[in-house]
C-alpha cells in the first residue's frame, strides 16, 4: 500500500518503512485531546507504525499480520483503559432510565 509506493518511488525499503511510520504517526494525532498528549501520540504510534511496517516486509506484503497485530492492541489498550478507570475507559458505557 503506501509503503509499497514508497519503496517503488525511492528505492529504499528502510525509507519506505520510515516514511509509512511518519504518516501512520501523524493520521493517528487526534487520538489525544490534549496537544502534548497529541505530540507523544505521534511518536508512539510512528514507533508502532514502524514496527507493523516491519511486519509488512517480513510477511512478504501480506497486510493480515499487521493487521492482526493493530488489532490486539487497541484490544488490550482498551481492556488496559477500562482496568485503570473504569467510569470512563474505552468499554464503558452507561445504560439510563428516564423514569
Amino acid at each position: 500500500m503506501i509503503q509499497t509506493e514508497i519503496e517503488r518511488v525511492t528505492g529504499s525499503p528502510k525509507l519506505a518503512i520510515l516514511g509509512q511510520s511518519l504518516i501512520f504517526g501523524l493520521a493517528h494525532a487526534l487520538n489525544s485531546d490534549e496537544p502534548e498528549g497529541r505530540f507523544l501520540s505521534s511518536i508512539w504510534t510512528s514507533l508502532l507504525g514502524g514496527y507493523m511496517g516491519l511486519i509488512y516486509r517480513k510477511s512478504g506484503e501480506d497486510l493480515g499480520p499487521s493487521i492482526a497485530f493493530h488489532y490486539w492492541y487497541d484490544v488490550l489498550l482498551s481492556i488496559a483503559s477500562y482496568i485503570l478507570d473504569p467510569d470512563t475507559g474505552a468499554l464503558t458505557f452507561k445504560v439510563g432510565y428516564g423514569w
